[in-house]
């Protein structure tokens, strides 16, 4: 493993140093496994430099030794780093990082486009849960599957979406048949926004059972949970990463424990029978998400961040 690394880490400065010509004031990388490919380069070159952590770079990577020794001295080389979440900041905080290197700045959602079907509209339909993101171990389709097979035995002409695809996608084929709810549940496999989006608005609660997997991975900041809270739906998902900072417990939805798909479908039938609940609980997530994850705010905030490092390679 560290003979691996060592390679890669001399591939990459051979293109480098191959491929660029003209040096940079600042560079900005996007994942700590990237920046630990560059760093060496940009050592060599006096490049002082930013990383935006995301998800598995802070997690299941970690898993590799000679990764987790490269991070160690990622940390003493990058000038700051950027986590999408307080969760995240902590992580790395735990794993060796200075912490006046981080800077928490929120990935950027877009709410001007988006216009929410009105409740008053929205309870004509059937009631309705909705998931949109990959097929993966991560999202646990299947552990959502098995919460919504508990919301039909008290609520049966309830329905369930999902929008995605992935190498769960067999599993979660499997489960619908077990269960007996090939006539309650729609896959839509993957779709682009704009597709998803007006089948998104027509539903009544978003819900997304994200775990971590065996391998220690985690969500990274599961922008499908904010995009749902800005099309007005309350969010019923786990105590997960920085989903606890972006759907607040009891205000916005609920959020149950990894793995607990009851717990879930205690909230998702509650929820049901509460639309009044509901509808307030999806205003709130809106107005919430539009202050928390403000696109010029994370704009302004990165170039802040960008001059700041590049005055104090200049002293």
């Amino acid at each position: 493993s560290r003979a691996k690394m060592k390679l890669k880490k001399w591939l990459a400065l051979k293109e480098l140093n191959k491929k660029v010509v003209k040096k940079f004031d600042v560079a900005f990388i996007e994942f700590a496994d990237t920046a630990i490919l560059l760093m060496d380069y940009l050592d060599q070159q006096k490049t002082p430099f930013i990383v935006h952590v995301h998800g598995h770079d802070i997690t299941s990577s970690l898993n590799d030794k000679a990764y987790k020794e490269e991070l160690i001295i990622l940390f003493e080389k990058a000038a700051f780093f950027i986590a999408a979440s307080e969760y995240m900041k902590r992580r790395l905080i735990l794993l060796g990082c200075d912490e006046n290197k981080i800077k928490v700045i929120r990935l950027g959602v877009d709410g001007k486009n988006i216009t929410p079907t009105p409740w008053s509209e929205r309870i004509e339909f059937s009631p309705s849960i909705i998931f949109l993101g990959r097929l993966t171990a991560i999202k646990n389709p299947v552990a959502l599957l098995y919460a919504f097979h508990k919301v039909k035995q008290q609520i049966p002409e309830a329905t369930l979406s999902i929008i995605g695809d992935g190498e769960m996608k067999i599993a979660v084929l499997n489960t619908i048949t077990k269960l007996g709810l090939s006539n309650a549940v729609t896959l839509y496999g993957a779709l682009p926004r704009e597709k998803s989006f007006p089948i998104l608005k027509s539903h009544w609660i978003y819900a997304q059972h994200s775990v971590t997997s065996l391998r220690g991975d985690t969500e990274g900041f599961a922008i499908s949970l904010a995009e749902a809270a800005l099309h007005e739906l309350p969010v019923v998902s786990t105590i997960h990463n920085g989903i606890t900072e972006n759907v607040i417990d009891g205000k916005t939805g609920f959020l149950v424990p990894e793995f607990n798909y009851e717990a879930m479908a205690d909230k998702l039938i509650y929820l049901i029978k509460n639309p009044i609940v509901a509808e307030e609980m999806g205003k709130a997530g809106k107005k919430h998400i539009l202050n928390l994850c403000n696109p010029t705010m994370r704009i302004e905030a990165i170039k802040s961040l960008i001059i700041e490092t590049n005055n104090y390679n200049e002293k």
